[in-house]
């Protein structure tokens, strides 16, 4: 499944359970704004990465939208977030460092977020409280852990009512527990 594909999916499941995830998700940029940004800073410009911002510049006011758990960062908060952690974590030798190519696209709410990994197109999950498992590989690509967030919304694993998100987490299958993309 191509990402569009995956994200229009995902944004149709989004208006099924009733969820204005239009007043919630800034405009995309232009693809060619962001190849040109991604390529200076991070020194690759994927596809997936592109579309990712193309789609959407991240969620507006910081609100989330279920399954995915984190305010999606826009391609500036995400460049300068990235910045940060490369020199944050320079000067600590004994803490695991910040991957070259890869590029947050969740905001981190405490010590967890997603990023992709520009070099090999994975979506990882980074988690600073558990060193052993810092940077966990949790899909192939975009279109991968966009297909498996929309697939738990569409087995109900989420429930959207009173402007709140609900999840039955005891019920969560455990291959989708094991993969990571559902903290």
């Amino acid at each position: 499944m191509t990402l569009t594909v995956a994200l229009d999916a995902l944004e149709s499941e989004w208006r099924r359970l009733g969820v204005a995830a239009d007043s919630v998700l800034a405009p995309g940029l232009p693809p060619q704004d962001i190849e040109a940004r991604l390529l200076s800073e991070v020194g690759a410009a994927p596809s997936e990465l592109i579309e990712w911002f193309a789609w959407h510049n991240g969620t507006m006011a910081r609100r989330i939208l279920a399954p995915i758990m984190y305010p999606l960062l826009t391609l500036d908060a995400s460049l300068q977030d990235r910045r940060q952690r490369i020199s944050l974590l320079a000067d600590e030798p004994d803490f695991p460092q910040w991957g070259d190519r890869w590029v947050p696209i969740t905001e981190s709410p405490s010590s967890a977020l997603f990023a992709y990994d520009a070099g090999s197109g994975e979506v990882l999950a980074i988690d600073y409280w558990s060193p052993g498992q810092f940077d966990t590989v949790v899909a192939a690509g975009l279109s991968a852990a966009i297909e498996s967030w929309t697939d738990m919304l569409r087995c109900g694993y989420y429930s959207w009512t009173d402007e709140t998100w609900h999840y039955d987490y005891p019920s969560f299958p455990p291959e989708a527990i094991r993969s990571g993309l559902f903290r």
